[in-house]
């Protein structure tokens, strides 16, 4: 792909199977370096995931609309325009409790594409001659 991707060129993925929702859909487009990748995150009114961990730092920023997320057993209420961080294996999970959509931009490090169905939907951008596997790819698990 090289080191620039447009819109339309990445694919949208649904990362959670159904039976780790509580509520609600996600849509996610997500891209990945050597050392970190970000996804965009389109959570449905009503998303509600179950607590789950991943083995790396989580940084985000909320787009659009409105999510609550819990990091171990803290709630935080998310607007738009706020950044907050989830700790490398926290336990946490998210509640988007308003009527539209949720925007959420998260950034992780190592990238976050560990499971095989993850990395099929994600899209590398690195350079002709870059060795594009990462060292470390954590995943998501439910607890």
């Amino acid at each position: 792909m090289g080191l620039m991707a447009r819109w339309d060129e990445v694919p949208d993925s649904t990362p959670i199977a159904k039976e780790d929702l509580k509520g609600g859909e996600i849509s996610t487009k997500r891209l990945y370096g050597l050392d970190s990748s970000i996804t965009v995150a389109m959570r449905s009114a009503g998303y509600h995931s179950r607590p789950h961990i991943h083995n790396c730092e989580q940084l985000n920023y909320l787009a659009e609309g409105e999510l609550w997320v819990f990091i171990v057993e803290k709630g935080y209420l998310l607007r738009q325009g706020d950044y907050f961080r989830v700790p490398h294996g926290a336990g946490h999970w998210a509640w988007n409790r308003g009527e539209t959509r949720s925007v959420l931009i998260e950034s992780h490090s190592p990238p976050l594409i560990g499971k095989p169905s993850v990395r099929a939907k994600s899209v590398g951008l690195f350079h002709q001659n870059e060795h594009g596997v990462p060292r470390d790819m954590p995943q998501t698990i439910f607890l």
